[in-house]
């Protein structure tokens, strides 16, 4: 599928966007980046300050967040533990499937690249754990509520789903107000509207139409004098 050639710069978020592919990932490159670096880069200072001994807690925002080592078999949030291989080919597949759809899309919304840019990051980063490691590094934990610790990885994942999919069901073409016109005018044709059933006329109604307008009709005088003479 082609790519179009402009890159939309209407302020209108509604319009269609349909940027090059060196312009989506030269967006996505530096976000997917960052996004790898910050959670390895964490983890492993994280791991350092605790000389790798799970438990270990330092208070980051006291009452509310605090650092705590932890050592993560599951998924984000530590949910599913114990599927190693399975999370990372489902990493594997979610970081392919966003490039294949950056590439493929016509349209698409900027929320979307940067969401999927985000997620692509924290998939690989807790991927590159779970082969490296054996298990994901995670070192946020809530203090005011009871809730699974966490990363940077988990974080952005997270995050870019969300972006990605207010980019997908709010910012595409199929929510334009274009394309809401048109729906309407489709309700208006189905609840029998004059115009639009006037215009849906085929060449060949039309001209039977006019034809029945022409044909000759007989005034109630003239019938009567045609029923005189029969007498």
């Amino acid at each position: 599928m082609g790519m179009s050639e402009q890159v939309s710069t209407d302020k209108d978020p509604y319009t269609p966007f349909s940027p090059l592919r060196r312009w989506r990932f030269a967006v996505v490159v530096p976000i997917f980046v960052a996004t790898l670096l910050a959670d390895q880069l964490s983890k492993e200072a994280i791991r350092q300050a605790a000389n790798g001994v799970l438990g270990w807690t330092q208070p980051l925002l006291p009452g509310f967040m605090s650092f705590t080592l932890t050592a993560n078999t599951g998924a984000a949030f530590s949910l599913g533990e114990g599927k190693l291989g399975l999370f990372i080919c489902i990493a594997v597949v979610s970081v392919l499937a966003s490039g294949i759809y950056l590439v493929r899309a016509r349209h698409v919304s900027w929320l979307e690249v940067c969401g999927l840019a985000l997620v692509a990051g924290g998939a690989v980063g807790n991927a590159l754990d779970r082969m490296l490691h054996g298990s994901v590094t995670d070192f946020l934990a809530t203090d005011f509520i009871n809730f699974p610790v966490f990363n940077i990885a988990d974080i952005a994942i997270t995050l870019g789903v969300l972006l990605a999919f207010i980019g997908f069901a709010v910012f595409v073409p199929a929510s334009s107000p274009a394309k809401a016109s048109h729906v309407k005018n489709v309700s208006a044709a189905l609840r029998g509207d004059a115009d639009a059933s006037a215009s849906r006329l085929s060449p060949e109604a039309a001209s039977a139409t006019q034809e029945g307008d022409r044909t000759p009709q007989t005034s109630p005088s003239e019938a009567g004098e045609d029923d005189r003479q029969d007498v």
